[in-house]
Parts: C-alpha cells; structure tokens; sequence
C-alpha cells in the first residue's frame, strides 16, 4: 500500500457515497451534511481520531478530502479540546501535520439526532453500515501508527475490545481504554464535546503521544 493507493480508496469512497446519495430513500435522511474525512489523506500518520459522527455545524456535503486538517484550526468544541490536550502533552504538531480523522457515520446530525443512527433497519442504518465498510477500507490504507476512538457508539460500531477500561466518570461512563483495532495500538477517550473529565482527556492524549513515541 502506498500514499497513491490510499488516495484511490478514499476516492473511490467518496463516489460510493456520492451514488448512495443519489438513492431518494436515502438521500432523505442527509440533512445535515455529509463527512468522509476531516483532513487529507495520509500514509502512515502517527494518529487517527476517530468520532461517531459530525454534528451538522457546517451542513456541508464533501466532494473531496479538505486540504488541511480541520481539527487544527475549526471554531467549533471538539476541535479546540483537541488542539488544547494534544498541545498540553507536547503533540500539537502531529495534530496539526501527522493525523487523520474519520466520522464512523458519514451523515452528520446534530448529538440529540445521534441514537437514531443506531437503528436496527431502515435508511440510517444502511448509511451507517455502508460508512462502517468504508472506513474500514480507509483505515487499512492509510495505516495510522495509533487510533484514538471518542465515545462509546463509535467504540461499540468499531468492536474493539478494551484490554484496559477505567470509568473516572461523574455519571460512570468509560473514559479510558487501550486495545487494538486488527494490529493498530488503540485508544479509548470519553467524547470530549459531552462532559469528558479534563484529567481523563489528558490522560488519553498523553498515552496516544507515549504510543506514537515508542
């Protein structure tokens, strides 16, 4: 696999999505923006992050990867709790120039909207099995040297299974894990747009730079 051959798959990902677009029964369920990647395509990043799905702030529908990486500089919650924990453990830079970053959802929707995309049937679930597939295939081309994955419907979809899992929670939910996604070392962190303890964000982010590190 080379940078070229994971460029083509993320090509051929977007005209995959771009025909299932052009299907009225699912097309109707995209209202709110279409994401594939967050950043341009990469060969061997040290990191990939790893979301359940965009919240619609920017509604747009994607014909491409953008040109720059876009957690590095958006306006938006998530974005900024990222530059913030990766500058406190020294890897604002591999954030800024060595990451990659996918929805497991390509439809965006807004987090009150998010649980519908874990129907059993229906269009939201053949978006959502179709984006699983593909980002599958997006993973394997790019192979990241470390994964880090936000949340529990993203951790639940992705199947990884937590060697390690700590529930530093005010309500109990997991905020750390380490596991593997195939061969790829992985990390669990508690969404950081929905109450993620700042210690514990910190924590995951310095664990992914320790990996990235070795």
């Amino acid at each position: 696999m080379t940078l070229q051959q994971a460029k083509k798959t993320a090509q051929a990902a977007y005209a995959a999505c771009h025909s299932m677009l052009e299907k009225p029964e699912l097309s109707a369920v995209v209202n709110n923006g279409l994401t594939i990647c967050y950043g341009p395509v990469r060969f061997k990043p040290d990191l990939a992050l790893i979301t359940f799905q965009g919240g619609g702030a920017d509604r747009t529908i994607q014909e491409r990867p953008p040109a720059n990486f876009l957690y590095a500089e958006d306006p938006y919650r998530f974005g900024s709790a990222v530059r913030r924990f990766s500058q406190e453990v020294g890897m604002l830079e591999t954030i800024r120039h060595n990451s990659i970053a996918h929805p497991v959802v390509f439809p965006q929707d807004p987090t009150s909207e998010a649980g519908k995309w874990m129907a059993a049937r229906g269009p939201r679930a053949t978006w959502r099995d179709f984006s699983l597939k593909l980002l599958d295939q997006l993973l394997t081309a790019q192979k990241p040297r470390a994964i880090m994955v936000f949340g529990e419907k993203a951790s639940r979809l992705l199947g990884i299974e937590w060697s390690e899992k700590q529930h530093n929670h005010p309500q109990g939910h997991m905020t750390f894990g380490r596991g593997r996604w195939k061969d790829t070392p992985s990390i669990y962190c508690h969404h950081l747009s929905i109450g993620c303890p700042s210690a514990e964000a910190r924590r995951c982010f310095l664990e992914a730079s320790k990996i990235i590190g070795d």
